[in-house]
């Protein structure tokens, strides 16, 4: 995951004509304590995209599950990704928000926002306690959908749920440690009404609350655009 979004950041320089130096991060001091904070029990973020999700279709392919019933086409997979997908963009950017607003939610959001200088590991830098909201509710919400496809195709086969519980989970995860770049990567004022860029995560954790308060989004900015954050 790490690899995959360094070398995108290789590339998007390389377009760009910067220099690689720029790369290397300027205080080690915070790339440590993530790194420590990683192997010392968030750890579990790797994990959980993929625990959930499998625990909740085994359920699922359990109760409604039918070897001999009907089997989604392309058709179906594209629609139930879609709105999988913009489903669970608007379930985390909600979930963000909470997180920024109320202040039960904020003392333990707060450990994120404490990195000095971010890098693909920030994303890390969680409270137990966040971790464990994340995986009640978010995780949970977001493979709801799976239920509905199971009931509305109870021959779909589980592999197939299971290889894109993966690869959007790996998508994810990919993403978000580009998001945490130290690195000022824009994708223009076209691009940043769609899609959340780096440039963008770097503003929400500005130490100014009013640009704090601001780009919640996890992939997508089209809740932002829409909610006037």
């Amino acid at each position: 995951i790490l690899l995959l979004s360094t070398l995108f950041g290789l590339l998007l320089h390389r377009v760009q004509g910067r220099d690689f130096r720029v790369l290397l991060p300027k205080n080690w001091v915070s790339v440590r304590t993530d790194v420590m904070l990683l192997m010392t029990g968030n750890a579990a973020l790797f994990v959980r995209p993929l625990l959930v999700p499998a625990a909740t279709l085994g359920a699922v392919v359990g109760w409604f599950g039918d070897p001999s019933g009907a089997v989604p086409g392309l058709w179906a997979w594209t629609v139930f990704g879609v709105l999988h997908f913009g489903f669970s963009e608007f379930v985390y950017w909600l979930l963000h928000w909470a997180r920024h607003r109320f202040d039960a939610l904020w003392v333990f959001h707060a450990i994120h926002h404490s990195a000095d200088y971010l890098n693909p590991l920030t994303g890390f830098r969680r409270h137990p306690v966040e971790i464990a909201l994340l995986s009640l509710c978010l995780d949970l919400p977001n493979y709801l959908p799976y239920v509905l496809l199971v009931w509305l195709y109870p021959g779909v086969p589980p592999e197939s749920v299971l290889l894109f519980v993966v690869a959007r989970a790996l998508f994810v995860a990919t993403y978000a440690n580009l998001l945490h770049s130290h690195v000022w990567m824009s994708f223009g004022p076209i691009g940043e009404r769609i899609l959340l860029s780096p440039a963008m995560h770097q503003i929400h954790h500005s130490v100014k609350e009013e640009e704090a308060m601001s780009n919640y989004g996890q992939i997508l900015s089209v809740f932002d655009v829409w909610f006037g954050t």
